[in-house]
Parts: C-alpha cells; sequence; structure tokens
C-alpha cells in the first residue's frame, strides 16, 4: 500500500467511525435532556470525544482537534459540578454535537472543507467556561489529571511504516509509551533489556514472521498480552496462535476505536497477570517466614528477630489481601 492509498484509507476510516460515534453521543446528550441528574454516561462521552479528538489529530484536521478538546472541556467542568446543567448549556452540547456532524459531512464531501463555522461555537463555549472563571489551560491539566500520564508500555512490530506509526500515534494520544520495530528479531533483542506490557505485532513480515516471533516471546516470557494484527487471517493460523496466548486479534483495514478497546482489555489481562505474580511471590515468602516463626517459637531466645520477622510476615499478608482485592475487581469488570 503507498503513502497515498494508506492516508486517504486512513481519512475514510476517520469519518466513518466518528460519524458512528457521534449518533452515539447525540443519544447521550439526549438521554441527559430528558434526565440531567443522571450522569451514569458520562464517561462513555468524553471517551468518545477523546477519541474523536485523538483520532483527529492523527489525520491531521487541526480544526476537529481544537473543537473537541474545548467540547470536552466543558463536560469535564459538568462533570466535577463546576458548572450547573442547565437548559441553556443542554442546549450548547446538542448543538455542539451537531457542528461536529456538520464538519463532518463537510470534510466526507471536500478533505478541504473550510471549517470556520465552528468559532462561533467555540466562543459561545470559551465564554462559558470564562463566566465560571474557568481557564481553559488549567482544564487541559485537570484532563491529563484523569487520564493519568503514562498508562503502560507498548511494542509495535510492523515492517509498513505507516501502519505501525499509525497504530504508535493514536495509542500514544491515549497517553501510552509506544516504540516501533521492523521485525521480530528487532522486538526480541528490545525486549531482552526492556519491559513491555503489550505487543502489536502483524502476522506477514520479512525474516521473522508474527507466528515465530510469538513462540521464540513465549520461550523467554508467559505473560505479555500479543494482539495480532493481520489483513486476512486463516483460521487454522488463528487457532495456533490461541495457543501461543495470543490476548486478541484486529483486522486491516484499521478502527481508531478498536485499536483502543482490544489494547485496553490486553491491559487488563496484563494487570492481572502482574497481580498474580505477586501473590505468587508474596506465598512464597509467608511460606518461608512461617517455617522460621516456627522454630522461633519454640526458642525463649532471639526476641528481637522474632519481632522483625513478624512484621514481614504482616507484610506478605497485606500484600496478598492488596493483590486478591484487585483480582477480585478484575473479575468484576470482565
Amino acid at each position: 500500500m503507498d503513502k497515498l492509498s494508506f492516508e486517504k484509507e486512513l481519512i475514510n476510516t476517520f469519518i466513518s467511525e466518528t460519524k458512528e460515534m457521534l449518533d452515539e453521543t447525540e443519544a447521550i446528550f439526549m438521554q441527559l435532556e430528558k434526565n440531567p441528574q443522571d450522569f451514569s454516561h458520562m464517561d462513555k462521552l468524553l471517551r468518545f470525544l477523546h477519541t474523536i479528538k485523538g483520532s483527529a489529530g492523527v489525520v491531521g484536521i487541526d480544526g476537529i482537534v481544537k473543537f473537541t478538546h474545548v467540547f470536552e472541556t466543558l463536560l469535564i467542568e459538568i462533570k466535577n459540578k463546576k458548572i450547573e446543567l442547565s437548559q441553556g448549556i443542554l442546549d450548547t452540547l446538542l448543538n455542539g454535537n451537531d457542528n461536529l456532524k456538520q464538519a463532518i459531512n463537510g470534510i466526507d464531501k471536500d478533505i478541504n472543507f473550510e471549517l470556520k463555522f465552528l468559532h462561533e461555537p467555540l466562543t459561545k463555549i470559551g465564554n462559558i467556561l470564562h463566566s465560571k472563571n474557568l481557564k481553559l489551560e488549567e482544564n487541559t491539566k485537570t484532563f491529563q489529571e484523569e487520564v493519568k500520564k503514562v498508562k503502560g508500555n507498548v511494542l509495535v512490530i510492523d515492517d509498513e511504516n505507516e501502519i505501525a506509526e499509525f497504530i504508535k500515534q493514536v495509542i500514544e494520544k491515549e497517553n501510552y509509551f509506544v516504540v516501533t520495530k521492523e521485525n521480530g528479531f528487532e522486538a526480541l533483542e528490545y525486549l531482552k533489556q526492556n519491559e513491555i506490557d503489550v505487543i502489536f505485532t502483524d502476522l506477514k513480515m520479512p525474516k521473522m514472521d508474527g507466528f515465530v516471533f510469538t513462540e521464540h516471546l513465549r520461550e523467554i516470557n508467559l505473560y505479555i498480552p500479543v494482539i495480532l494484527v493481520s489483513g486476512n487471517l486463516d483460521l487454522d493460523y488463528a487457532k495456533n496462535f490461541l495457543r501461543l496466548g495470543v490476548t486478541d486479534f484486529i483486522e486491516k483495514p484499521f478502527k481508531f476505536l478498536d485499536i483502543l478497546l482490544v489494547l485496553e482489555k490486553a491491559m487488563k489481562t496484563r494487570n492481572m497477570w502482574k497481580e498474580l505474580l505477586k501473590i505468587s511471590k508474596a506465598c512464597f515468602k509467608t511460606f518461608v517466614y512461617v517455617q522460621k516463626l516456627d522454630t522461633l517459637l519454640n526458642s525463649s531466645e532471639n526476641n528481637n528477630q522474632y519481632l522483625t520477622d513478624r512484621q514481614i510476615l504482616q507484610q506478605c499478608l497485606d500484600e496478598i489481601k492488596s493483590a486478591t482485592t484487585k483480582l477480585l475487581n478484575f473479575e468484576k469488570e470482565k
């Protein structure tokens, strides 16, 4: 796929996905209009707008980036109850959604569609924030705190540079640290010295394909979630990958939201494995110290050592309790 074709496909994917998301955001806004006290879908709403903003940044449509940034800033202040959700504010939200739809429909017809009409609603939202003494720069920081700084380390392996960079940009917008490699050999060398939470790997690559790479990976690490990227995945290949513990599959051409959904799912798996490993280590340490305590209890000497070992035992038990609680929470989220 040449660069021009890839960029065109990227724009088309952005437009089609954004239209779908804006239909969902409109439904949520209309639900809010019926019940202004129901904020149960506010996080979902913010995720959609944040995805649209990030995707617009990836394809280089700065007008959409700026508008969605200000739009989500208003929503964050409503969520934090710094701005009351009055009928006037609801009208502004619905109009903002309509403005975004108009912009996307215009870009769909002409990539050079003028977005000057967004200036008026931008000014209106800015005036609302200003009237509440809220500055946009401060709200940017608030949003970064909500989504956290770095969520994890991701490795993307693909010999097609445009595809690897596209996946990287989409993921980086969600505050992940991303490294790209052209083949499995480079990736395995990198993994010897660096810690990675999730791996995206292409199936067909020169030197070492995705299947062989995953086989070698499992010889050195059983726990890193692997997401297979493929344009045409054979059923037998899929079965073989599942035996190697592949977490998920994603097909070309990509959808922005699909990439983020499989990544979120893989990170949950990674976090669960980390807690399980923590429990295993804590259980082993507990076993060792219980044996030591058993010996100490039968001796009237070494009272100071006995107290120290009891403290270590308590730390182990606290660690088991904390990790077990997290695992139960992971189970509830499924």
